[in-house]
């Protein structure tokens, strides 16, 4: 017995250790009793506790609690939870300044929104980030499905590394509605709205259909901060939550940082003979290594990153060469990654060696070092002897000069000899 109660206790740690967040547990649950009893998603806040996360509630419309993110310059929470919330409470004591402010310095916010509360500052938030809310009172509609019954939507996840979704995966929504998107880069689209449902207010005014819009919709700012937007807290009530405890985990996980992050901890180039740049400046077609390592968070431990479209970048202003890198080595907690031997451009100035590695979902990874790429000295140039194109030149260079000897030698050995005519003088 005692035994049985040491491993569970064991098992309990290593769950809690895998859902470790890279960026803190500081969490920050902001809700409006008048929209929402707090009480009804006691199962999703309880189940932040395994998430290693210490969470504080307040109450929006108490006026009492001060809504503070930051203390003395300083971040006071590294996570934000935004629950449905009348525009006057939240726009007051957490507009969207404050929002872009504590999103901009490195804090992740998750917020969930309902059609009977389009709370404006969260409007206005979004939009600054490229993602577009409907109005108060715009609801998804699906006429094939039974109204008597909340809406389920189908999880067909377009990013894999928010949510690894299977065909036959159903998440309960509820009252909900859908974002448009616009064309920005740092957008994650992560759940489509079904294709049979639309959304619609009681004017009829349609605001999209189909997967024109989204339930479920990321961003990742160059900070590698998160933020999350859902289209329904009903998917977060208790009486949901059984059914949709895995989706609701694994969204956590990744707007909280317990997942696809990666980084480079190890990044070096230098001569084919190993000498680094400091022991011998580079010049124009040296033959150079350049290798990174790459490492990715599991929500416990630190473990090898692999991919196959990791790229290495030599540049000016535009790339001179874009290298595809591939695995040299591996070891317990990264892969390290090399060019290969690759010949600098005959051009000299300064140049960035850079590993610019973006992909949605994962945090970005921008790894670069400038340095100056010296031209050849005067004693480096090769001599015209070793330039095949010179051959001729120096052949008609030398000939000329064999040619004008032979001449001159032949001209003084072939000249006339002087010779002696006497002449006798008659006299009569």
């Amino acid at each position: 017995m005692k035994l049985l109660f040491i491993n569970l206790f064991l098992a309990l740690l290593s769950t809690l250790a895998r859902a470790a967040s890279i960026n803190g547990g500081r969490t920050l649950v902001v809700y409006d009793q008048r929209q929402n009893d707090i009480e009804n998603y006691s199962d999703y806040l309880d189940s932040l506790k395994g998430h290693q996360l210490t969470v504080d509630v307040i109450e929006i419309s108490d006026k009492s609690v001060n809504v503070e993110l930051f203390d003395a310059g300083e971040k006071k929470y590294d996570h934000l939870i935004v629950f449905p919330a009348t525009t006057k409470s939240l726009n007051k004591r957490l507009s969207m300044n404050h929002l872009l402010n504590f999103y901009e310095n490195g804090g992740n916010i998750m917020t969930l929104y309902s059609p009977k509360s389009a709370t404006e500052a969260i409007r206005l938030f979004w939009a600054q980030l490229g993602v577009h809310l409907p109005a108060k009172g715009y609801t998804t509609v699906d006429n094939f499905q039974d109204e008597s019954q909340a809406l389920r939507l189908p999880l067909v996840s377009v990013n894999k590394e928010v949510y690894q979704s299977t065909s036959a995966e159903e998440v309960i929504f509820g009252e909900s509605t859908t974002a448009l998107l616009e064309g920005n880069e740092l957008v994650i689209p992560v759940i489509p709205a079904g294709r049979k449902s639309y959304v619609i207010n009681a004017k009829d005014d349609i605001w999209s259909t189909g997967p024109q819009g989204f339930s479920v919709v990321g961003h990742q700012n160059y900070k590698n901060a998160r933020s999350l937007w859902i289209g329904s807290s009903d998917a977060f009530l208790n009486e949901n939550f059984d059914t949709n405890a895995k989706f609701l985990n694994e969204i956590t996980r990744w707007v909280f940082g317990e997942k696809a992050v990666i980084k480079t901890s190890k990044v070096s180039h230098s001569h084919v003979n190993g000498l680094t740049y400091d022991e011998k400046p580079y010049k124009v077609t040296d033959e150079i290594v350049y290798e990174i390592s790459f490492s990715e968070w599991n929500g416990e431990k630190w473990v090898p990153f692999e991919r196959e479209d990791i790229q290495f970048e030599l540049r000016q202003v535009d790339p001179y060469y874009r290298i595809t890198m591939e695995p040299i080595n591996r070891t317990n907690d990264s892969i390290i990654y090399t060019t290969g031997v690759f010949k600098l451009p005959d051009r000299h100035g300064m140049f960035t060696f850079l590993t610019d590695y973006k992909r949605p979902g994962l945090s970005f990874v921008h790894e670069s070092d400038v340095r100056a790429i010296r031209h050849l000295a005067n004693d480096e140039y090769p001599r015209s002897w070793t330039i095949s194109n010179s051959w001729v030149y120096l052949s008609a260079i030398y000939g000329t000069m064999l040619v004008w000897i032979a001449f001159v030698v032949l001209f003084v050995v072939s000249s006339k000899k002087d010779t002696t005519v006497s002449v006798e003088k008659k006299t009569e």
